[in-house]
């Protein structure tokens, strides 16, 4: 069976739901309360089924992608990417090779479609936030509920 992620809330706390019997529990997350990254546990049900969930910090939910684009820097510099992984703040992207516009801090265009039916373009302003060799971490610049491209982005978000 696949593991589950799960989502803290803002009160520090997990909701969990067995696979097994379908009980659901409402568990604190306070011993990872400083984890800065996701955790890995094993939970056992009062049913007496074990199973693994990853418990996740992230204030919004983050889809593994495969989505191909390109990011626009200054003067219309341009590069091939990968969109690895997409969230309603921001994405994980591979370059296909390194770039003097691709720095900490800076900002860009990203450009690419989405899978979905209607094949939807996104073209969004993203800040670099981290850069680990060819993979760059970027949070969009802008989300407002209203524009109709963060609308489409929720909508592919669902899971």
């Amino acid at each position: 069976m696949k593991e589950k992620k799960i989502f803290i809330t803002d009160d520090n706390k997990f909701v969990i739901v067995c696979p097994m019997c379908q009980k659901e529990e409402t568990v604190s997350a306070s011993e990872y309360k400083d984890a800065n990254q996701a955790a890995r546990i094993k939970y056992r049900c009062r049913c007496g089924h074990t199973h693994s969930v990853l418990l996740e910090r992230r204030k919004f939910y983050r889809r593994e992608t495969c989505l191909h684009g390109v990011c626009i820097g200054e003067e219309n510099s341009m590069v091939g990417m990968l969109v690895k992984d997409l969230s309603l703040i921001g994405m994980k992207f591979e370059i296909e090779n390194t770039q003097d516009f691709i720095s900490v801090g800076k900002k860009l265009f990203v450009e690419f479609f989405l899978d979905d039916e209607q094949k939807t373009l996104i073209r969004k302003e993203a800040v670099i936030k981290i850069i680990s060799g060819l993979l760059i971490g970027a949070e969009f610049c802008n989300t407002e509920p209203d524009d109709p491209t963060d609308s489409m982005i929720e909508s592919y978000l669902i899971p």
